[in-house]
């Protein structure tokens, strides 16, 4: 995941880190189980979480991004030349002491805290918790095939179903006879079906 990304998730999720009960929470998402103590806290939780709109867009590159702090931390990771944050434990750089700590967490420590309270999912990151709600139990499908009406929760997903469904091109060839399949899948089961007794070589 981008680093901004991850900085921006982290902003917006730490609004509710550190809040009292949900009873004391009166503004809840609608969308998700999340509830916030201010609107403004509930508004930026439902842009930076559940919003697809990317409207601040970095004047050095095409990236865009949910919030002004999300550009921020971006250009500020991205486009800096500065690398003066360094890792003990390993020989990595990073333009700000955020990436840094966020290095630590997910490449060299072993806990977990982050836990998925809709299943026993645990990780090493807000982030990355996040990304598992949002794919895993809010069914999020936000890429959409330009050639049908078919959505995707992700990019490989939507890669697949074009790859496989749409193009013409059948780069999988079989070793023993002449067909050839657009999805490696095909091939094996045609080699299983039809060529039960010969492999090709491997």
């Amino acid at each position: 995941m981008d680093n901004s990304l991850l900085t921006e998730y982290q902003s917006i999720m730490s609004v509710n880190k550190t809040q009292p009960p949900a009873k004391e929470r009166p503004y809840p998402c609608d969308q998700c189980t999340s509830a916030f103590i201010t609107k403004s806290h509930l508004n930026a939780h439902i842009q930076g979480v559940h919003s697809n709109e990317r409207p601040f867009t970095c004047y050095l590159c095409p990236a865009a991004f949910k919030t002004k702090c999300a550009l921020r931390a971006h250009i500020k990771g991205s486009h800096a030349t500065e690398r003066r944050f360094t890792c003990k434990l390993c020989p990595a750089t990073f333009t700000t002491g955020t990436y840094l700590t966020v290095h630590i967490q997910s490449v060299h420590s072993t806990d977990r805290p982050f836990k998925c309270t809709l299943c026993p999912a645990t990780f090493k990151i807000r982030s990355h918790l996040n990304g598992h709600v949002r794919v895993v139990h809010l069914v999020e499908r936000s890429f959409k095939c330009e050639l049908c009406s078919a959505v995707f929760k992700r990019p490989p997903d939507l890669k697949r179903h074009i790859q496989g469904v749409h193009s013409a091109e059948k780069s999988f060839k079989c070793e023993l006879c002449p067909a050839a399949f657009k999805r490696p899948q095909e091939l094996s089961r045609h080699i299983q079906g039809s060529h039960p007794d010969e492999q090709p070589d491997q």
